[in-house]
């Protein structure tokens, strides 16, 4: 079918290529007799939007069904796996074997919750046991249970086997079962706690020619999500084939991760729509007003903006997709969900023995767990809510660099070149990876800060407030982040008013900014804080000097290489020397404060040993470099685009190779990029 803007099948309001036609400019006989709803064509264009609508649902069950037909007849969910308590209840903590075998001992009554899985009406359930224990007499009897109802009674061998079970008939006909577990325990010689059997993995299955697909919530739920992802799409004015493209590659997304887990599709897909809907709602709210805030004429700058909100929501995808799995926890997500239960207990000095300081006694900056916390009403999984408040800000740091490039004169394509480099870093993986949520956060807030920094001027006192409100925010979300944000922003302000105190006229505004911030600061926080670092600083161990310090030192060189892994430190270096000899003067002296602030807290790492993660502080300033180095090489000669295109490339094989390896299998990423 060939389409047509003019075409009937395509809703008039729907075609954002169509010139508006201002009504007031229509004399008065020109108007419509009838009402709107009567007129020739309306009632024709409202039933193609109701047939667009039926055929998005029709595409949904379809991809589902394709997807679950060519993905096979099972699936098994593994037990051990890092998350696995959302479905299991009543077990042991996770343990593995000799052979790297995960497992849980189960309890006298445990429970296996299965949610949203697919409509069957013959499953097969199957059961691989590691054993009992060994001072057990076997056969060990399993009273097995389906929801409310007594199911059968299952003797367990001594010997690891898999066990075939076929299910009640229709026990999974609404995709949802509570399998119930019930058998004696008794502790061990080797085992002083009461244990039941040894559970390995679970799995269903269905004969080959049964009609599979998810329950009617899972498939609203992806219907709900495509049409938020249509909704952008009209909203930031593209031509109907990219909403149309838009719409089938989500289709088909959400039916392939559906058949890979089923155990979790219900889960995942509703921490999506959530994701997605408020993604809409800020879109469809802030769209059309920024136009000023990219230079060119308005029409210009809403083409540019499209570019970047479709790679910032690219971007977003990426992070939130790996964020929101319901199998994935970031390394720290134990620490922040005690941090954040302590918070909202009525405590507002969280004490921590971080690394930074020796391991002594600390009060950690509680601003993050209080913008979380409100967020945490959503859900009872609050480590969801936390991992994607800072996967979600983390993203949108890319969208606030390409500004950023903008703003230091740098061309359209540079930004989104600069963009792209810190969209696949691999350091930005890790860091959501081991779960560093406030840095994560402190960082995308340092560069929404540059924007207000490096305008020429902030005339409405509103947006002096914002930016106090911002730099407070910063202070108040991590040590090592207030620092390195500290210290740039006080050597921005005195080199502006020691070089350009006369054209830089705002340069007292953002001095009573620094004070009324460090006066907030100090007043909440840090009065108590700078008497405990100091003293931690005093008695750590690593100040004194050794010949073991010139290891470190070495090992600190070599970390800096894995850092900006995989582009390495000389690049980074050229990177950042060509984007501050790029930049015109007063803009420049932004980029030396934030060069200058790393290469201090690098100096005194080198002489200290502390941690301050000055490299991950400067990382959005050598993709900016970097960027810019490119489209120079672009604009000079054609073969700079095939060198553009290896990079930028290796870079994001890197950087998705180690976030697809962290969040499925959970292969432990190194941590040696962000120990500095």
């Amino acid at each position: 079918m060939r389409f047509h803007r003019d075409n009937l099948l395509i809703p008039r309001w729907l075609d954002r290529t169509r010139p508006k036609r201002l009504s007031s400019a229509l004399p008065d006989s020109a108007e419509p007799s009838l009402p709107a709803v009567m007129q020739p064509g309306i009632a024709v264009r409202w039933y193609a939007l109701l047939l667009w609508l039926l055929l998005s649902v029709l595409a949904v069950v379809g991809a589902n069904m394709l997807s679950l037909s060519l993905q096979g007849h099972s699936q098994t969910f593994s037990i051990g796996v890092r998350a696995d308590r959302h479905l299991l209840h009543g077990f042991f903590s996770q343990e593995e074997d000799a052979s790297g075998t995960r497992y849980r001992w189960t309890k006298g009554e445990s429970t296996i919750s299965i949610n949203g899985f697919a409509t069957l009406s013959h499953p097969l359930l199957i059961l691989n046991i590691g054993g009992i224990p060994p001072d057990v007499t076997p056969p060990r009897p399993v009273d097995m249970r389906t929801d409310e109802h007594a199911w059968m009674t299952l003797p367990v061998k001594a010997e690891p086997r898999r066990y075939y079970m076929l299910m009640p008939p229709d026990v999974l006909a609404d995709g949802q079962l509570e399998l119930g577990l019930r058998s004696d325990t008794a502790p061990t010689a080797s085992d002083r706690r009461s244990i039941g059997i040894r559970l390995d993995s679970v799995a269903i299955t269905w004969p080959m020619n049964e009609l599979v697909l998810p329950t009617w919530p899972v498939l609203l739920v992806q219907w709900l999500i495509v049409l938020t992802v249509l909704g952008m799409a009209w909203r930031l004015e593209y031509h109907w084939t990219g909403w149309l493209i838009a719409g089938i590659a989500t289709v088909v997304l959400l039916a392939v991760l559906t058949a890979a887990n089923l155990f979790i599709a219900s889960a995942w897909h509703s921490s999506l729509l959530v994701a997605s809907s408020a993604l809409l709602l800020l879109i469809w709210a802030v769209y059309p007003r920024l136009s000023h805030l990219l230079p060119g004429q308005p029409a210009q700058a809403l083409r540019q903006w499209r570019w970047l909100l479709l790679l910032t929501i690219a971007v977003l995808g990426i992070r939130l997709l790996g964020s929101l799995y319901p199998v994935f926890d970031s390394h720290d997500w134990y620490i922040h969900e005690e941090r954040l239960m302590k918070l909202q207990w009525g405590s507002l000095l969280l004490y921590d023995k971080p690394a930074e300081f020796s391991k002594r006694l600390a009060i950690v900056p509680p601003a993050f767990y209080l913008l979380v916390s409100p967020l945490s009403l959503l859900t009872a999984n609050t480590v969801v809510v936390m991992q994607g408040f800072y996967a979600f800000l983390d993203g949108c740091s890319v969208l606030f660099l390409a500004l950023l490039v903008r703003y230091l004169g740098g061309s359209q394509r540079a930004a989104v070149l600069a963009a792209l480099i810190l969209a696949f870093l691999p350091i930005q993986y890790t860091a959501l990876w081991w779960g560093f949520g406030p840095q994560v956060v402190g960082q995308a807030l340092t560069l929404l800060l540059a924007l207000f920094v490096i305008q020429p001027r902030l005339r409405p006192l509103l947006l002096w407030a914002a930016a106090t409100v911002l730099f407070t925010l910063i202070m108040l979300i991590h040590v090592g982040t207030a620092l390195l944000a500290g210290f740039w922003l006080s050597g921005t302000l005195a080199l502006s008013w020691f070089f350009h105190r006369r054209t830089h006229q705002h340069w007292h505004g953002w001095f009573i900014v620094i004070v009324v911030t460090a006066l907030i600061t100090i007043v909440l926080l840090y009065s108590e804080v700078i008497t405990m670092h100091v003293r931690g600083l005093a008695g750590n161990e690593r100040l004194a000097w050794t010949a073991e310090d010139y290891g470190r030192i070495w090992w600190t060189l070599g970390s800096l290489n894995v850092s900006f892994a995989p582009i390495g430190t000389l690049l980074a270096v050229v990177s950042l020397i060509a984007l501050t000899l790029f930049t015109p003067l007063p803009q420049r002296w932004l980029l030396i404060a934030w060069v200058g602030t790393a290469l201090l807290f690098f100096a005194v790492d080198l002489a200290l040993g502390l941690q301050i993660r000055y490299a991950y502080f400067v990382v959005p300033l050598v993709c900016a470099g970097l960027g810019w180095l490119l489209d120079r090489m672009i604009s000079r000669h054609w073969t700079g685009w095939l060198l553009c295109i290896g990079i930028i490339g290796l870079i994001a094989f890197a950087g998705l190779s180690l976030w697809f390896y962290g969040v499925v299998p959970g292969d432990k990423p190194s941590l040696r990029p962000l120990t500095h």
